[in-house]
């Protein structure tokens, strides 16, 4: 866990790093400020972020995921109130940064190997059939077959 938190703090702080330079509303004045900011911002994700998704389920259930970003942004807002040297203008601006914040983590995450990415998809008439490395209990597999009538109806 703590290898996991040092690694997201690393990712967090790049990810600010860049929407201070991505974005003139965002700003940091210190290294300190924002070394401590991308920490503040790990642990919270880390820690207190799952609880806060659990509470507000239903409002994203209900926005279509779209509470998520909101969410974010004002996560990252209380952190540049809790910050001395850590600004940003406005709350959609918090919103925006917490975007940037968390596709260029992610892509830090791909890149160094902390977040996986897994896919699949089969068609036509091997598709029935398992393969042997489709065990793994962290893939959810979802298997949509074509009834014959359907196949009548469209001919």
């Amino acid at each position: 866990m703590i290898k996991r938190l040092f690694l997201l703090w690393i990712a967090t702080t790049a990810a600010l790093w860049v929407a201070d330079g991505a974005f003139d509303s965002v700003r940091f004045k210190t290294l300190e400020s924002l070394i401590l900011s991308g920490f503040l911002l790990a642990l919270v994700n880390q820690t207190i972020k799952p609880l806060l998704l659990l509470v507000t389920l239903p409002i994203t259930v209900l926005s279509f995921g779209l509470a998520l970003p909101v969410i974010n942004g004002l996560v990252l807002l209380a952190i540049a109130g809790l910050v001395k040297d850590f600004e940003i203008d406005g709350f959609w601006m918090s919103v925006v940064c917490a975007l940037l914040v968390s596709v260029v983590s992610f892509l830090i995450g791909l890149a160094t190997g902390n977040t996986a990415l897994r896919g699949q998809f089969r068609a036509g008439p091997r598709a029935r059939r398992r393969a042997e490395d489709d065990t793994d209990p962290n893939v959810i597999d979802v298997e949509v077959r074509e009834r014959d009538s359907d196949r009548e109806r469209l001919r």
